[in-house]
């Protein structure tokens, strides 16, 4: 379906959930619309604790899911979620799949640490099991070079951090073995020094809200 087959097929009508899972459907060929109604029809975050276990040559993957801790007043657990995970050599092998359950268990061939959300764009936080978290910096030093994976690494046990999920020690023991540059942990380092100054009683900022900044005009002679 070409973009203007959509846009005249939905001309002048109202956007809904439904249109758009529908239309992205037709053009990719792939079902999105319960990943897409599992996003916007639910709060919250989801949370992965990955437990990765070695036998012979094969890797057995656990996979659970739950609310990501936060002052959501509406916790769900359960997400339709496409979740990517990196393995083997450097992490340079990938295999990405939908979960849509509270526990997943797969295979992965080789011995090997594994890695949820190796490029920081899935819609969840990933958490591991203690041998997982210590297979995982064990290998770290086979993709020191890429940054922005060990960056990924690095804001998730921020996030679990401030959650008590992982403690204090913990992090600094994560953020030791990825020893990435001052510079990219210049931003943690701020929300860090935020997050203790509320904690103080300071008032809350929101950085992150958005806003307008064009200008808007009124179209005329549109058919309605």
């Amino acid at each position: 379906m070409s973009v203007n087959q959509g846009q005249d097929h939905y001309a002048y009508g109202n956007v809904t959930p439904s249109r758009l899972w529908s239309s992205l459907e037709k053009a990719t060929d792939k079902k999105v619309g319960a990943i897409g109604d599992s996003l916007i029809r639910q709060t919250g975050v989801p949370l992965l604790t990955v437990d990765a276990q070695c036998a012979g040559d094969r890797t057995y993957v656990s996979i659970t899911q739950e609310s990501f801790p936060n002052q959501n007043q509406y916790p769900v657990s359960t997400w339709t979620v496409p979740v990517t995970l990196a393995y083997g050599d450097a992490m340079a092998q990938r295999k990405t799949f939908v979960m849509d359950n509270n526990r997943t268990n797969l295979e992965l061939p080789g011995c090997t640490a594994v890695l949820a959300g190796p490029t920081g764009q899935d819609y969840y936080v990933s958490n591991y099991s203690a041998a997982s978290w210590s297979a995982l910096l064990a290998q770290a030093q086979n993709f020191a070079d890429n940054k922005p994976l060990l960056l990924n690494i690095e804001r998730d046990a921020f996030r679990l951090l401030g959650v008590g999920r992982i403690t204090q020690a913990q992090y600094d023991q994560i953020k030791g073995v990825l020893n990435l540059p001052t510079a990219l942990l210049a931003k943690t380092q701020e929300s860090q020094q935020k997050m203790a100054a509320v904690d103080a009683g300071a008032k809350e900022e929101y950085p992150h809200a958005l806003r307008f900044q064009g200008s808007l005009k009124l179209r005329e002679n549109l058919k309605r």
